[in-house]
């Protein structure tokens, strides 16, 4: 009996880690509603204004415009221009 018990605990762990999964993947490839296609998985290229704190970066477009929130670096990525 108490190996059945792991056995459904291993089960109902797999199939929460698979609804997780399913969400990631749904995420990656949504796609904008208006026009049907799917959307980038990234923006910019910006320039940092300043350091709002350790980790946090103030934002700024290339046309000047301000990103209204600091970002965190972890979802920030360098940008190297073609040559």
């Amino acid at each position: 009996m108490k190996q059945l018990t792991f056995s459904m605990d291993l089960l109902e762990e797999h199939k929460l880690r698979a609804v997780l999964y399913l969400a990631i993947y749904q995420q990656l490839t949504a796609r904008n509603k208006t026009t049907g296609t799917l959307r980038a998985n990234w923006e910019g290229p910006y320039q940092v204004i300043y350091i709002a704190r350790l980790g946090m970066y103030r934002l700024a477009q290339l046309n000047g415009k301000k990103q209204p929130y600091p970002r965190n670096v972890e979802h920030l990525r360098k940008y190297y221009p073609y040559a």
